[in-house]
């Protein structure tokens, strides 16, 4: 089964979310289920960004991240505007990604009522 798990936080960030959904996606890939996460980069611990790929496939887990704006100290009107960003972000990459899938089974897709009849 393809599985995809949306959520801002997620390993190697340091928030109790970020673990629990990390540990559920790990055990999901060991049942032999097509895990997928789309999160951002780390946002609880300092200088992580540039430490973590935008996109990697550990414990047959298939992660793509997206950036935001540094949250450290700052109001609520910036984790306001991150989370818009994320929920932009994600929507916009499936919408490409199911743009592509659907571009490519119509290339492949052959019409028969177009073909010479060979009688």
């Amino acid at each position: 089964m393809k599985i995809t798990i949306v959520y801002r936080d997620f390993w190697p960030d340091t928030s109790p979310y970020a673990q629990i959904l990390f540990k559920i996606a790990k055990e999901l890939a060991v049942a032999d289920h097509d895990v997928s996460v789309l999160t951002s980069f780390p946002s609880h611990s300092r200088n992580t960004e540039s430490k973590v790929p935008w996109s990697e496939y550990i414990h047959g887990i298939k992660i793509k991240r997206f950036p935001l704006l540094p949250e450290f100290g700052r109001k609520i009107v910036f984790r306001l505007i991150n989370t818009i960003l994320f929920i932009v972000q994600f929507s916009l990459f499936l919408l490409v990604r199911r743009d592509r899938k659907s571009t490519r089974l119509d290339s492949s897709h052959t019409d028969i009522s177009r073909m010479p009849s060979s009688a």
